[in-house]
């Protein structure tokens, strides 16, 4: 034990322990700091490439909704079409079949657009046409999509975009469909003549941004500028809102936020607003997952950190073993001095200074071997001086006794 607390008491763990604060501090300091500098770079470069990513679907998403919105344009302003939504409800046989014939040659006009599932159109007496690009639906069907018009709030003639469900039967399977409706006017009384219900098949809007991906589990998905959500890998969620505590953080054309979901989990969020029609693109994943590439760079730099710091202690220990080696071998040979062991002569290497100590003990022994000799030597003298003064005295003393 006691040996144990003389050794924290040396030169050699004080040296060593001074030269592992000091290099642990250093690479502690610099590793955050680089660390830092990592996770705010590779972060940044990250969120802008997953926004990158996430700008390809509004621009896909403009172009097929600016053609159908173009395309209705082109359907309003036939004047046949308007003409017959705004006729009475009693009509002879043949102005009926002119009316049903212009109104089901405005509709078959969209029959051109890939984009367009189905098209309604509701005339001012609420009688339904309607024209079907794929499957057909059935009468039930067809009366949700015209109930639609009771409950949504429409306004200016500008297109409302929900999202609906269609259930499946024996002919058709389940489907969902982003539905626009609009009011129908007239064109020079402005009043309302009628209404306009076009369904996009969601599967069609989802396969374009399908592909583009935001790390490996992130999902994108869209919404209206409601909130109301229209089209996601998951489809139970059709039709919900976002949390208007989330949306109200929207407050640019494009951003990214944090925040915690249900479970905990620390999520990136990044959205994108269509100044053209108001469709909020959103992209989401793991903030842990995106940010993998900053903390894989941290854990190299911890890495290097520990090696540098086992490095440096091993260095630590070879060049203080340099130190102290040569002058525990000095503390041996003097406690043999101490003991009367004058031959202990050494030769130690070591730096200059270690080298100069070596030759000042060297030397220092030699000159008490020299004093010791001398001292040998005077007192050897002093004896023989001695002996001779008393011899001196005797003699005269022993010549007197015997003359007698």
């Amino acid at each position: 034990m006691a040996s144990s607390l003389s050794y924290f008491n040396t030169m050699k763990f004080r040296l060593y322990f001074i030269f592992i604060v000091i290099i642990s501090f250093q690479i502690f300091t610099i590793g955050i700091f680089a660390f830092r500098i990592v996770d705010k770079g590779v972060g940044s470069i990250t969120v802008e490439s997953a926004k990158n990513m996430l700008k390809q679907v509004p621009r896909h998403m403009n172009t097929i909704f600016g053609k159908i919105d173009n395309d209705t344009i082109m359907f309003l302003a036939n004047p046949k079409l308007r003409e017959a939504l705004a006729s009475s409800k009693e009509l002879s046989v043949t102005r009926q079949m002119q009316k049903n014939e212009n109104i089901y040659y405005a509709l078959s006009a969209f029959g051109y657009s890939d984009e367009v599932d189905s098209v309604f159109v509701q005339d001012i007496n609420g009688d339904t046409y309607s024209y079907y690009n794929n499957y057909s639906f059935t009468e039930d069907q067809n009366r949700m999509f015209v109930s639609l018009l009771a409950s949504i709030e429409l306004s200016g003639g500008e297109i409302k975009w929900i999202g609906t469900g269609i259930p499946g039967n024996d002919l058709i399977r389940p489907r969902h469909m982003i539905t626009g409706i609009r009011e129908i006017y007239d064109a020079d009384s402005y009043d309302l003549i009628g209404h306009l219900i076009v369904n996009i098949d969601e599967s069609y809007i989802y396969e374009i941004y399908d592909g583009i991906k935001i790390g490996t589990t992130g999902i994108i998905y869209l919404a209206t500028s409601d909130g109301t959500i229209i089209s996601h890998s998951d489809k139970t969620v059709i039709g919900n809102h976002i949390d208007k505590k989330l949306l109200s953080k929207f407050t640019d054309k494009e951003g990214s936020i944090t925040y915690k979901n249900s479970n905990g989990q620390e999520i990136l969020l990044i959205y994108n607003i269509s100044p053209t029609n108001g469709f909020i693109t959103i992209g989401e994943v793991l903030q842990n997952e995106l940010m993998q590439p900053a903390y894989t760079i941290g854990n190299i730099i911890l890495l290097i950190g520990v090696v540098t710091i086992t490095v440096a202690l091993i260095m630590a220990y070879i060049f203080l073993s340099a130190i102290t080696k040569p002058l525990k071998e000095l503390g041996f040979r003097m406690k043999k001095v101490e003991e009367g062991d004058f031959n202990t002569h050494i030769t130690i290497s070591g730096t200059e200074e270690i080298k100069m100590l070596n030759d000042g003990y060297n030397n220092m022994i030699e000159k008490i071997k020299e004093l010791i000799e001398q001292i040998h030597i005077e007192e050897k003298e002093k004896k023989e001086a001695e002996f001779h003064a008393l011899q001196a005295q005797i003699n005269p003393h022993f010549i007197h006794f015997t003359e007698f």
